[in-house]
């Protein structure tokens, strides 16, 4: 089943958000976290009658992609650089950006991600206080690819097991995150990669981008 990069509490989120005349938009933006340890084929040498052929081993991280997305976009984006999931509370698909300062690139293009599997929920609810949570365990597949002729340096196709939670508190609002453990493959320069970690979609920031001023008699 696949689905936009985006949180499944985010329709809940929208009983929370508040809409200017105007038609300002409210997002909520999610810091993306990607953790990923990989081995690679390493070189060959020989001393005397042993041969010896090694394994290397190489991170691929959020800045890594960073960097791989702003040679491919041509942007040279500083150390303070992030990788955010931006959803519309009013509706619509997810963006996925590179944010540096002033500087927003959408990248959505180079993202794919699928859920695989039916899901396995838990909940808990405290009738006193009004907080409850969920946790839903799934299956989800996560991809750093080419977009439209636009050719990357780093690849990868990872799943594993995800558990999205959300937690609903009076006091504070929704909040909701994504956990995956994954593994899987990609290539790095035409390496290729076998890779293991982390996948996140963490964070609540919401964010207002000013609209046009709603024509009269619209």
């Amino acid at each position: 089943m696949k689905r936009p990069l985006i949180l499944i509490a985010v329709a809940i989120l929208l009983a929370t958000a508040t809409f200017s005349s105007n038609a300002d938009q409210t997002n909520l933006v999610q810091n993306f976290q990607i953790q990923l340890f990989g081995v690679k084929q390493g070189g060959t040498a020989t001393y005397g009658n042993i041969t010896i052929t090694s394994v290397d081993v190489e991170m691929v991280g959020t800045r890594d992609v960073i960097r791989a997305l702003g040679t491919a976009t041509g942007n040279n984006y500083s150390r303070a650089a992030k990788l955010v999931v931006v959803s519309p509370l009013a509706g619509g698909n997810s963006s996925v950006q590179v944010r540096d300062g002033d500087l927003n690139t959408d990248v959505s293009g180079f993202f794919s991600h699928e859920q695989t599997s039916p899901a396995v929920s838990g909940s808990q609810s405290n009738s006193r206080t009004g907080r409850s949570s969920t946790m839903d365990f799934n299956i989800q597949t996560f991809s750093l690819h080419d977009s439209e002729g636009t050719p990357l340096s780093l690849h990868f196709s990872v799943q594993g097991v995800s558990i999205d939670t959300t937690v609903n508190n009076p006091n504070s609002g929704v909040s909701s995150e994504t956990n995956a453990n994954v593994s899987g493959s990609g290539d790095q320069d035409g390496g290729l990669l076998i890779l293991q970690g982390t996948i996140g979609i963490r964070g609540r920031t919401l964010e207002v981008v000013p609209g046009d001023p709603v024509a009269p008699g619209v």
